[in-house]
């Protein structure tokens, strides 16, 4: 499993004012359950849950789909 994959969420949830419980309540599953989903031990989220937590945290698909990158070297 990618544990890297929801980095940069948990990570910007960690700085900000949000707590897990508040973004699980956001998108309406207990604390437990957001809790496996972040940590990515059990499931991942539904393409509704992400979409509540983008609007929720004012934040695009992308900080929560796909791990950090390297850029591309050009050659």
């Amino acid at each position: 499993m990618n544990k890297k994959r929801y980095q940069e969420l948990r990570n910007f949830i960690d700085e900000s004012k949000y707590y897990h419980k508040d973004v699980a309540n956001m998108i309406a599953i207990n604390i437990a359950c957001f809790s496996q989903k972040i940590n990515k031990s059990k499931s991942n989220f539904t393409i509704d849950e992400a979409s509540a937590i983008c609007d929720g945290l004012d934040l695009s698909l992308i900080h929560i789909s796909e791990p950090t990158r390297p850029e591309r070297i050009s050659y």
